[in-house]
């Protein structure tokens, strides 16, 4: 990651966990770079709630296994792990995020995903351009 490529930036957990985020005007799309110092998973995620919270939220997950990015559209309606927006048939969940890709790359976890600002899915929270967002955010080294 290119700090300097990105409009926008924030460190979380000691510096541990560092988010990079630029609008794309001509996608209408907000690019996404996070990267985790050691991480098997992480999440990253915005809500409405103040002061953060994981009821409701839009969640991002990512983990490398075996080689393979494993990166998901999430919603959580509990304090759980949080289920696919695809499985949620009854709400017509569906994965939003494109250009997923994730590796490991000296001790850390990079993590790189696009979204359209409004996704038209009701799982997703829209994208606040120019805003303040809640966060929530989890890594761990645990499967």
């Amino acid at each position: 990651v290119q700090p300097e490529e990105y409009e926008s930036s924030a460190q979380f957990m000691q510096g541990n966990l560092k988010l990079f985020w630029r609008y794309l005007p001509g996608e209408v799309a907000v690019e996404f770079n996070m990267q985790v110092c050691g991480s098997v998973w992480a999440g990253f995620g915005v809500t409405d709630q103040k002061g953060g919270g994981m009821i409701g939220a839009d969640i991002v997950t990512g983990q490398v296994a075996n080689g393979l990015a494993l990166i998901d559209d999430r919603t959580s309606k509990d304090r759980q792990v949080p289920a696919k927006d695809e499985s949620l048939a009854v709400a017509n969940g569906r994965e939003d995020l494109y250009d997923k890709r994730a590796l490991r790359q000296g001790g850390a976890t990079l993590y790189h995903w696009k979204r359209k600002v409004v996704t038209g899915d009701v799982n997703d929270q829209p994208l606040l351009i120019n805003r303040v967002m809640e966060v929530i955010l989890a890594y761990g080294m645990n499967d």
